[in-house]
Parts: C-alpha cells; structure tokens; sequence
C-alpha cells in the first residue's frame, strides 16, 4: 500500500519525482550532477531543461513539506495582504501575500525549502506566524506583476489630496498720510 506524499515529508524532491513515475532514474541523476557542478536546484535545472512541468515540481514541493499547493491564478487577492509586501519585496521573494485566515497572512511561495527565503518574508512581514502555500514560479511572478501595477497604477489616478486653504489674506491696514506728496521736480 502507498503511504500519500504528505506522509512522507522531507523526502528527497529527485526520489519524489521517480515515485511519482515523472522521469527515470537516469535523467535525474544526470540532472542532481549538473546540479553539483552549477549550483543550480535539482527542480530548477529539471524545468528548464523541460523535463519537468512547474506545476508538477509545486505540486511535489507542497506535498515534500507537507503544505497545501494552491493555484494563486484561481484566488481573489486581498490587497490588504498583498499590502503586506512592496512591489521589490514581492519580486524578491517570488512570493504573495494573498489573503488572511483567521488573522494569519497566507503567502504563496513557489520553493518551501528554501529556509532563508522563508526567514526573509516573516521578517518582511513582521510575524512568525505566517501560513506558506506552494504555487508555480511563473504563475506568482505573472500574479505579482499584475496585483502590484495595479496598485501602483490606482496610487497615480487617485486624486492628489487638496491644497489645504490658503489663510484668509488679512486687510490691507490704511494709514492716513498725513501730508500730500511732495510735488515732482520739473524735468530739465
């Protein structure tokens, strides 16, 4: 009998991925080794070689860390979460804060693994309790763009705050000139 993903939290993604009858053993090993030679991650380098849809290596991240995955694209996004982040932050990141559950901000994150990344946000943020969720790389960056150019294009149409009124101009104080001008000299 199969024991589901999120029982088996923390398994190796490459070991995940030839579980789930994705790619052969091969092509992964050839991948984990290009891997070692670039730095890159064994999900990244699989992507974009092709061999591996992103949605695929989401589903597989959520269900390694045993976090929901979760399609952004079919979310509404509360801009008081998105508020939670910049513009930069969120690019940064490649994370979106999206909405709240029961007060706890619900982020999605296309890589829960990476623990620097997910320290950074809940600095960012200002919480430890934040509530991550998985979902591709391209479909956050393509939501992000979108949530945030929006807010920045409602920032310039709001009208600019008036010009608080001008102080009443005081009256002109009239001082009675005691004597007439002295007449102009004759020009010469």
């Amino acid at each position: 009998m199969s024991t589901p993903l999120r029982e088996r939290p923390d398994a190796p993604l490459g070991t995940l991925i030839f579980r789930a009858g994705l790619l052969p053993a091969e092509t992964i090993e050839s991948a984990l080794e290009e891997g070692v030679k670039t730095g890159k991650r064994l999900g990244e380098i699989l992507t974009e070689r092709g061999l591996l849809k992103e949605v695929d290596l989401a589903r597989l991240l959520a269900g390694q860390k045993g976090l929901d995955f979760v399609p952004v694209r079919e979310h509404i996004v509360d801009p008081a979460a998105a508020s939670l982040f910049t513009h930069d932050q969120a690019r940064l990141f490649r994370a979106l804060p999206y909405a709240f559950e029961d007060g706890v901000p619900v982020v999605a994150i296309p890589d829960p693994t990476d623990d620097v990344v997910l320290r950074n946000i809940r600095e960012a943020i200002g919480r430890d309790e934040v509530r991550f969720v998985v979902s591709t790389r391209g479909e956050i960056a393509e939501i992000v763009e979108d949530v945030y150019s929006k807010q920045l294009t409602a920032e310039a149409a709001a009208p600019a705050e008036p010009a608080p009124p001008a102080p009443p101009a005081e009256e002109p104080s009239f001082v009675q000139n005691p004597e007439p001008p002295a007449p102009a000299a004759p020009e010469a």
